[in-house]
């Protein structure tokens, strides 16, 4: 499925990474034992293209995103919906 070009990644401690794309969407995405796993999909996150992810040090389900939309979102991981703020 179409994640556009990736333009930017971030690891989290506990082995976990994101990666937003030029689309407005973003993954979470998991190493496993033969390859990588797409966890979440993020569709729709941001109107124009993301150029900024992160999670949170101390949050693990935490994750900010920037883009050309002018916004920056923070996300719970646990709930896909929609942007806490």
């Amino acid at each position: 499925d179409g994640l556009g070009m990736v333009t930017c990644v971030d690891w989290s401690a506990s082995g976990a990474f994101a990666a937003s794309a030029s689309d407005g969407s973003f993954r979470l995405l998991c190493e496993r034992e033969g390859g990588i796993d797409v966890v979440e999909t993020f569709e729709g996150a941001h109107d124009l293209e993301m150029w900024a992810i992160a999670f949170d040090r101390t949050r693990r389900d935490v994750v900010y995103t920037g883009a050309d939309d002018c916004a920056l979102k923070v996300w719970d991981a646990r709930d896909t919906t929609r942007a806490s703020a």
